[in-house]
């Protein structure tokens, strides 16, 4: 009988355990693909013809947001709950002559109870054919951008979600969020992006980047353009990189592997490593020191060294550009492939 119970504990426990985890995760990522409890239920649908508009504002109080395409030329809005939640209408839409504003109420909160999910989010369709400014402000709802999207301008700020883009085009992208991530495939076009204690993620990157975290990590899979890449407590990396890069971090180590350098390239941090590998004809002039670590580099014999071999520098190859680090107590690594 002990058995038993002690078998019927661990069971409702495990149970319980793995209830709570799913409506967790359901209610920090919201995303309308995951398999909430009671399903979702399409309660209204706005139209608004794009003819004239030419800025698009989204206001949202913590609603999780899906960008998709539409297939009509007219801009459409899709309100969606998820079990037994209240049926009213949380999203409105005016228009101020070539502006169009969205708003979603305070009421389009998310709770759970015993009888399930409350999780409120919308849907906004775009036709292909709009291609002028967007403004997102959001306070804790989610921001997901499923479809490739092609701006004039682009900002969304966040207080505390999760920003992920597919394919995002403008001429000038601003994205920040104070303790959520971002995350991209390919972000095209002069941007700035900003995530205070949230990682920044992207796959490509083209154009000048501005990027910056307080305790996050920043991670480029492939980028051109010029960089100006700082954080405070994050570690830093950029693959395939072509162009120019100043990168600091406070207590984080840098990574940059360049495929080209076009401009000069400088490093800073204070407790982290730097290491960096440039093409192997790439000509610049160098200049290193360390107050706590050691410079290694696969062409130390073009390099003068001080006696404590704390500061280096020297000419390599044809010195188009120039090339500083400073560390204080991390290494400095250097490589030409």
């Amino acid at each position: 009988m002990k058995s038993m119970i002690k078998g019927m504990i661990v069971f409702f426990s495990i149970l319980l355990l793995s209830l709570v985890a799913l409506m967790t995760y359901a209610l920090v990522r919201g995303s309308s693909e995951l398999p909430l409890i009671g399903g979702r239920r399409l309660i209204n649908t706005q139209i608004a013809e794009m003819e004239d508009i030419s800025d698009i504002s989204i206001k949202n109080y913590s609603s999780d947001i899906f960008f998709k395409r539409s297939d009509s030329n007219d801009i459409v809005i899709k309100e969606y709950i998820s079990n037994r939640s209240a049926q009213a209408s949380f999203v409105t839409m005016n228009q101020e002559g070539s502006s169009l504003n969205i708003y979603a109420d305070k009421k389009s909160f998310n709770s759970w109870s015993i009888f399930g999910s409350s999780h409120r989010y919308f849907e906004v369709y775009l036709p292909e054919s709009y291609q002028g400014a967007m403004r997102v402000d959001t306070s804790s709802g989610d921001v997901y951008a499923e479809a490739d999207l092609e701006f004039t301008d682009c900002s969304v700020n966040s207080a505390s979600g999760y920003l992920k883009f597919e394919k995002l085009s403008a001429e000038n992208i601003s994205i920040k969020t104070s303790s959520g991530d971002i995350n991209g495939k390919e972000l095209n076009g002069k941007k700035k992006l900003s995530a205070k204690s949230g990682d920044i993620d992207i796959d490509s990157s083209i154009g000048d980047a501005e990027i910056s975290t307080s305790s996050g990590d920043v991670k480029l899979d492939e980028a051109k353009g010029n960089m100006d890449i700082s954080t405070s407590s994050g570690n830093l990396r950029v693959d395939r990189l072509t162009g120019s890069a100043r990168a600091r971090s406070a207590s984080g180590d840098i990574q940059l592997n360049f495929t080209e350098l076009t401009g000069d390239l400088v490093f800073e941090t204070s407790s982290g490593y730097v290491s960096c590998k440039l093409p192997k004809d790439t000509g610049f002039k160098f200049w290193a020191s360390t107050s706590s670590g050691d410079i290694k580099t696969d062409f130390d014999d073009s390099l003068s060294f001080n006696k404590k071999g704390s500061q280096a520098e020297g000419m390599i190859g044809d010195p188009v550009h120039f090339v500083e680090v400073k560390t204080a107590s991390g290494d400095i690594k250097f490589s030409r492939r």
